[in-house]
């Protein structure tokens, strides 16, 4: 099947032809070499940047062709009135298409999202946890798009134990679907701020690549479903664990190292990377049952980690903070706050400060805060303290 209409919002129209969970029932393999060749009318400086942005991130490496590719299987880069690609390795003795018109090609970032498509990921909205996350308004939703927000086949779709990312390069945007540019088709059930996060099309997430390299970078038997065998063994496993959301380092001998997330560092991704800006007022702070306040401010980047001092939960309270008023908010410009176990997964971004009190309660013990200021009027003031471990994960 094919995926229609992922370039959004063209000129308020979408088309839609198939769909983030990823696709483990390919019908081929695409192997750590992929061959393409991209037709007339397109933008071969912006295919080919979002083509090296993959292979500076996963095993997979694309190679130009010379000549037109025919009885082999490969990408075939070609103008259309509208954006489409298949999921996953379609055929083995032929090329496979990715629909783009011209405005979709000049954007790398639209790109990212059909060749992610290619490689199998789906739709992050289509994820069979995602109404945990979302919520569908079916109502809104124009006649034929109803395919795009229906949730996938947990039998030919795993999440790979990776967590819903409302800043998925694979995320559609608030009003994508609809019959009117007004009406939501997805809304944020969690938090309004991570409407802000969805449709981003700078990059692909770091639980982007690594649902990739976890279908395609197979060596070192890190997939889900081989976690079975080991049961409660897992840590014994060939490549033993990596922890807060990293995975094993396909390009490392024996997989003994771990790929980490933003802001974690070392073999195992076991420490917190230390901030190389001076006065970003500690950055590692004791968080206890009573109140205490943090504040930085101006041109500086740092890693804040906020732990519990008795095992229990953190609480942030955001009182204020301040960045880049845009949106889509995305991680290269804003505020973050990981609060989630899975330190790989897209944080709590934050780009202005036209907001209440923001409370922000960790799912373990620890939250993580990557302070990004760029500009002397940037800031970030909140209290933090220790709660009990029986409240629930939330942003309110």
């Amino acid at each position: 099947m094919k995926k229609k209409g992922d370039c959004f919002n063209i000129e308020r129209n979408i088309h839609y032809l198939k769909k983030r969970d990823i696709n483990i029932k390919q019908k081929c393999e695409w192997g750590k070499e992929i061959e393409y060749q991209i037709g007339d009318y397109l933008d071969n400086k912006s295919i080919e940047k979002a083509l090296n942005i993959i292979s500076n991130n996963t095993c997979l490496k694309f190679k130009k062709s010379s000549d037109k590719i025919t009885g082999r299987k490969g990408l075939s880069f070609e103008y259309k009135d509208f954006c489409a690609s298949y999921v996953g390795c379609v055929f083995n003795d032929k090329p496979q298409q990715v629909y783009l018109t011209y405005k979709c090609s000049s954007e790398y970032g639209r790109v990212l999202h059909e060749v992610g498509h290619a490689l199998g990921l789906v739709h992050e909205h289509s994820r069979s946890d995602r109404d945990e996350f979302v919520q569908i308004h079916n109502f809104w939703i124009r006649s034929g798009a109803e395919n795009e927000f229906a949730i996938q086949n947990p039998r030919e779709h795993s999440n790979l134990s990776v967590t819903y990312d409302y800043s998925s390069i694979m995320h559609y945007g608030t009003t994508d679907g609809t019959w009117f540019e007004w009406f939501p088709t997805i809304t944020a059930k969690k938090y309004k701020l991570f409407e802000f996060m969805m449709r981003q099309n700078k990059n692909m997430t770091f639980n982007d690549f690594k649902q990739i390299n976890l279908l395609h970078c197979v060596k070192c038997n890190w997939v889900d479903m081989l976690y079975k065998k080991y049961e409660k063994k897992y840590e014994r496993a060939k490549w033993g664990k990596c922890y807060f959301g990293g995975y094993p380092d396909y390009r490392h001998k024996n997989c003994k190292k771990c790929i980490c997330p933003k802001g974690y560092t070392g073999d195992k991704c076991g420490h917190v990377e230390k901030s190389n800006e001076k006065n970003c007022n500690g950055t590692f702070l004791w968080a206890f049952n009573h109140r205490k306040w943090y504040t930085v401010y101006g041109i500086r980047k740092c890693f804040v980690l906020f732990k519990s001092a008795n095992n229990q939960k953190v609480k942030l309270m955001i009182a204020e903070a301040h960045a880049r008023n845009l949106r889509p908010c995305t991680e290269d410009y804003a505020h973050q706050v990981k609060y989630l176990k899975d330190k790989g997964n897209t944080g709590l971004l934050i780009c202005n400060n036209n907001y209440d009190t923001i409370n922000v309660t960790s799912e373990g013990y620890t939250i993580l805060l990557y302070y990004n200021g760029q500009r002397p009027n940037d800031y970030f003031i909140a209290a933090y303290q220790s709660v009990s471990s029986h409240l629930p994960t939330a942003v309110t």
